[in-house]
């Protein structure tokens, strides 16, 4: 069986994660999150306290995996790996060298040190589907304030990486040949001094560990467990929605 995920300690001590499930854009299942805990455990077992997050192209990630019954479990797949991100003792360093889309913009935004490449761009395209992203302007919001998280939820529209680290939504954003460098670069910062990547990691933990934000994620997945059981039952003909995301990322990449 192709893993979703794949895993590995360098030599440094940086640990690194890779999505590597392209061919559905690397939307967060269950099936996937479930590797990535295993891997994120390992780290810890390995004494890891910097982690690199990356995803095989073209795309970052699609975000949650609109194709699965999410009333399988008690919260989707996105939630869970939001959950990884933020309450394990690991600082997060993410490369993207490809868009994000939907929740796969909060796990970016999730990261302490997002680093895009210049052709790279953020979407929140949710309204394709008739949904609003209440679950993931929690994670947006503090960052790109309300009124440009809400423009993003009710338009769909895209933001470079020039203007996600103008929003505060990534760190950087360097040429696509220099994405490595700049990552590595990050690396050996957060990794030269681990009480001080330590503390800021905690810090900036806290800043999403709010109810309010638990609150609407939790009234997002009943809005979006409904819009799931409700695509199950449309005629085979009719586009999935995680496929009608999909092809909007793939019409921008063309």
């Amino acid at each position: 069986m192709t893993p979703l995920v794949t895993s590995r300690v360098r030599p440094d001590g940086i640990g690194e994660l890779r999505l590597t499930r392209p061919a559905k854009r690397n939307a967060l299942s269950h099936a996937l999150v479930d590797e990535a805990e295993r891997a994120v455990d390992a780290f810890e077992d390995a004494g890891v306290s910097v982690a690199l997050l990356r995803a095989d192209p073209p795309i970052f990630c699609a975000g949650n995996d609109l194709g699965e019954a999410i009333a399988e479990r008690d919260r989707p797949a996105a939630d869970r790996f939001f959950a990884l991100l933020l309450e394990r003792p690991l600082f997060w360093i993410a490369a993207l060298d490809g868009p994000a889309l939907g929740a796969g913009v909060a796990v970016a935004a999730i990261c302490p040190v997002a680093v895009m490449a210049h052709d790279a761009w953020l979407a929140l395209p949710e309204l394709q589907i008739g949904l609003f992203p209440s679950g993931v302007l929690p994670y947006v919001e503090p960052f790109a304030g309300a009124r440009r998280s809400l423009e993003m939820g009710l338009t769909g529209a895209r933001v470079t990486a020039a203007d996600a680290v103008a929003m505060s939504l990534a760190t950087e954003a360097v040429d696509g040949g220099r994405l490595d460098a700049a990552v590595e670069r990050w690396c050996a910062i957060a990794a030269a001094r681990p009480q001080v990547t330590d503390a800021a990691r905690r810090s900036w933990q806290a800043r999403f560990r709010t109810e309010a934000a638990r609150e609407r994620t939790a009234q997002q997945l009943e809005i979006l467990g409904s819009q799931s059981f409700a695509s199950e039952q449309q005629d085979a003909a009719d586009p999935r929605p995680q496929d009608v995301v999909q092809s909007s990322a793939e019409e921008e990449l063309a």
